[in-house]
């Protein structure tokens, strides 16, 4: 999970979302933050992840197409069902 959120630890909603992840990269930890190059890459080398081993969901189009700019995988989330679409795309169930 990759957050700009200002405190996840104070934000209910997040901390909920954040338990389902084995990593929780925060910006404001980091220094960096989306959508800048520098953020995905550090994320990247953190998670040990190559470009096409993960595919990038955010709610802020240009978040995602930073992301595609940089050959990962990316969806513009919208609702659950439409994401639930796209994942099975990606052969995600």
């Amino acid at each position: 999970m990759f957050t700009n959120t200002i405190n996840l630890d104070r934000d209910s909603m997040m901390r909920k979302v954040g338990k389902h992840f084995e990593t929780v990269f925060k910006s404001y930890e980091e220094g960096v933050a989306k959508p800048e190059k520098a953020a995905f890459l550090k994320l990247l080398k953190r998670i040990k992840a190559t470009l096409e081993e993960r595919i990038f969901v955010d709610d802020v189009a240009a978040n995602v197409e930073a992301a595609k700019k940089l050959g990962i995988q990316g969806i513009v989330f919208t609702s659950l069902p439409r994401l639930k679409k796209e994942f099975e795309k990606f052969g995600i169930k």
